[in-house]
């Protein structure tokens, strides 16, 4: 291996422990919003807010044409081959996101005859948001992985200031203003960095522009489909004319289980796909396969071992920490962590799909999914029933993880894939079973129960050989 190509490795190397960092340090930051803002807002607010945020995810997903698709597909190529495509592509796809926005914002002012301007306003914040993500993909490709980084955990903070200071200055209207005002700050920030790497110009491609969005557009769907499926949980909890209150405690186990999940979710299978596109491509397939069992190894551990934490440690959690009102959250809080083991599975075989271009059959997949998600819904008695909301959420998850991972084996071989995934939920059972004994009353036992479960956690993994620490650690020195 040659000087440049260690040098290569290296980089590589640092951008993925980079970027695995940023998100852990961001979930920090999401669990400090979780305590505070419901504390500040109350059952009422926090339901009105999680509400608004999930139309605000579901309209910014909506008003994007596939940009993070392309440029993790082209933007690599080009800074190689062309560097003067990047900027007529950049243009082209900002262009084209406005004219999203702006038919977006026309169909909602003459369609909505109920809270036009709620809609409108948290419109304009995913508009604005969603150009600012061009920018923010253009910092990851173009490997400045210090700007990227920081996006996850600077916006984390931003919000929890902001949507604090906004609900007790303005009460509900001071929510949306400040989802605006964070959007916008964002904006500004990203484009004027990104600025220093890009001119505008509307120079002509060297291929259709529509081929480009051809390829970005299917990924892009199947992401829409995941995260449809997700924040509709509390969009049709609103639905069904549910009280504030209650789509309030309901939306906190879900922002637990399911939403700050994700991050975690995502963070270990998302830091190595740069990597396993890398040795893909390098036809280096003992790379591959290592930094394949590797990263499952760490995705199952943090997912599941983390998911068994919450679900030891929910009664203390919910009611030390938020309060006694939110106590009527933990039973669904439980009931949902079993959708958390199964996005930690499926957000890894949905990377590995995407390693081997099998975009077209996540868009179909996710889709369809959350297609049922919604047509089911609407089709059962279910008169406000949160509880059978997640089963039906549950069943659809567990048939889109199980097809993806159905897909995904076909493709890859990971090692001990059942065995090791079987000694990991067999430690999660006997940490959880262990701690339940405990008592957890105050903060102290809270502390108690945490390092307790964490320490049996541990050493049921060692006993049962799960943890690959010295394989781990080699792995890294060897790529520098």
């Amino acid at each position: 291996m040659t000087l440049n190509q260690n040098q290569k490795e290296q980089r590589l190397t640092r951008q993925t422990l980079h970027i695995l960092s940023s998100r852990l340090f961001g979930v920090i930051l999401v669990a400090l919003s979780i305590v505070i803002i419901p504390r500040v807002l109350g059952p009422a607010g926090i339901g009105f807010y999680l509400y608004w945020n999930s139309i605000f995810i579901v309209l910014f997903m909506f008003t994007d044409p596939g940009s993070l698709g392309i440029l993790a597909r082209y933007l690599p190529v080009l800074k190689h081959d062309d560097p003067e495509q990047i900027s007529p592509l950049i243009s082209k796809l900002f262009a084209l996101k406005l004219a999203l926005i702006i038919s977006m914002s026309t169909g909602v002012w003459f369609f909505s005859l109920t809270e036009r301007y709620y809609y409108l306003t948290i419109l304009a914040a995913a508009g604005l948001l969603s150009l600012a993500s061009l920018a923010a993909y253009l910092h990851y490709e173009l490997e400045k992985q210090r700007v990227y980084g920081s996006l996850f955990y600077g916006s984390t903070f931003f919000r929890l200031v902001f949507i604090v200071g906004g609900f007790l200055l303005f009460r509900y209207w001071g929510i949306l203003l400040c989802l605006l005002a964070m959007s916008g700050i964002m904006l500004i920030y990203l484009w004027w960095s990104a600025l220093e790497l890009i001119r505008p110009s509307w120079a002509a491609l060297d291929r259709p522009f529509p081929e480009y969005i051809k390829f970005g557009l299917p990924i892009h769907l199947a992401t829409c489909g995941f995260i449809f499926l997700n924040r509709s949980l509390i969009i049709q909890a609103k639905l069904s004319d549910l009280p504030l209150a209650t789509i309030g405690v309901f939306g906190i186990a879900v922002n637990l289980a399911i939403t700050s999940f994700y991050q975690l979710a995502v963070s270990i299978p998302e830091s190595v796909l740069p990597a396993l596109v890398k040795a893909r491509n390098s036809n280096d397939q003992i790379k591959f396969r290592r930094i394949l069992d590797l990263s499952w190894r760490y995705a199952n551990l943090l997912g599941l071992g983390l998911t068994g934490l919450l679900f030891a440690a929910s009664r203390p959690l919910i009611v030390i920490l938020l309060g006694s009102q939110f106590a009527p959250a933990i039973p669904y809080l439980r009931l949902l962590l079993l959708g958390s083991a199964l996005i930690c599975w499926e957000e890894y075989f949905q990377r590995i799909l995407i390693v081997f271009d099998r975009n077209a059959l996540l868009a179909y997949i996710l889709g369809g999914g959350a297609t049922c998600f919604w047509l089911g819904w609407f089709f059962i008695n279910h008169n406000g029933n949160l509880f059978r909301l997640i089963y039906f959420y549950l069943a659809i998850l567990a048939l889109v993880t199980l097809i993806f991972g159905k897909s995904a084996l076909k493709l890859v071989t990971i090692e001990r894939f059942f065995r090791n995934t079987l000694k990991i939920i067999g430690a999660v059972i006997l940490s959880i079973y262990i701690s339940s004994y405990l008592p957890m009353t105050n903060v102290l036992e809270l502390v108690v129960i945490l390092i307790t479960y964490s320490i049996l956690f541990v050493g049921f993994s060692l006993l049962f050989r799960v943890l690959y620490w010295r394989e781990f650690i080699n792995h890294f020195r060897e790529n520098g």
